[in-house]
């Protein structure tokens, strides 16, 4: 009866560490970057592994041509890191300009405070997102950097203000 109890327990570990694994692989597969990586700077040195890095990502702003904002954030590299388990610390920091001739359509962007990039930074849902926000008074739109996660987000925040002038 013993030797049944036991098959059972291993058995039920083993289905939660399959289907833990399976979400973790979905989670992992799908795309959780919509930026355009530029450079990386290493911080920290693993022999055998990834190193510990800042990367800086580009992306253009959906909403209105002309604008593109550079985002740096930290990487975790090690073990963890190269397996797709790791999370990374919640700073990041934010800078945007003009690219080019800048148009939008005022009502696309007209008290929105809309995600205009995501990042995945743990397997377990946590995203550094950049919000965007509308002040018509004097015409400038907002960039909010923070991490979001769920149940325990973070308050560290990084903003940064272009005029559409």
């Amino acid at each position: 009866m013993r030797k049944f109890f036991n098959f059972v327990k291993w058995t039920m570990i083993t289905a939660v560490v399959l289907i833990a694994i399976s979400i973790t692989g979905f989670y992992m597969v799908r795309p959780h970057d919509n930026g355009d990586k530029v450079d990386s700077y290493t911080t920290n040195v693993h022999f055998l592994t990834p190193n510990d890095t800042i990367d800086i990502e580009s992306f253009d702003d959906p909403d209105i041509k002309g604008v593109t904002c550079y985002l740096s954030r930290p990487k975790t590299g090690g073990w963890s890191g190269m397996v797709g388990i790791a999370e990374d610390a919640s700073d990041g920091s934010l800078g945007c300009d003009k690219t080019g001739q800048i148009s939008y359509n005022p009502d696309d962007i007209k008290g929105s405070k809309e995600s205009v990039f995501e990042a995945s930074t743990s397997v377990f849902f946590k995203t550094m997102t950049v919000s965007r926000s509308y002040d018509p008074k004097h015409n400038v739109v907002i960039y909010l950097v923070h991490a979001r996660k769920i149940l325990s987000g973070s308050p560290k925040n990084n903003i940064f203000v272009l005029a559409l002038k």
